[in-house]
């Protein structure tokens, strides 16, 4: 986690010039199952196009004509604003001296 300031620039996918370095953990948010999945797999399968893998959208696409009405919502989830609200319901942490700087 970089905490990104107006001078930062990206050298590479995993390198920064000049960096500075979070103290604390963080979260990476893939949003790779909305509610079109099913129709982006069937989609892929039908034109053969690399959405989510030739062979993983093979097998999504089984699963779901099993299992049409399959879900990977979790009851309790709640929709995502903001990285505070990350904050305040536990997944990500937070330190004074990291939110002063």
């Amino acid at each position: 986690m970089v905490r990104w300031q107006k001078d930062y620039g990206y050298i590479s996918s995993n390198r920064l010039n000049p960096i500075r370095w979070a103290p604390l953990a963080g979260a990476l948010l893939h949003f790779k199952y909305f509610q079109y999945f099913g129709d982006r797999v069937q989609e892929a399968v039908r034109c053969g196009s690399y959405y989510v893998g030739s062979a993983e959208s093979k097998r999504y696409a089984e699963l779901l004509a099993d299992n049409p009405m399959l879900s990977l919502a979790y009851i309790g989830s709640v929709t995502y604003r903001n990285s505070e609200q990350l904050i305040q319901l536990g997944p990500l942490k937070t330190s004074p001296a990291w939110k002063d700087s």
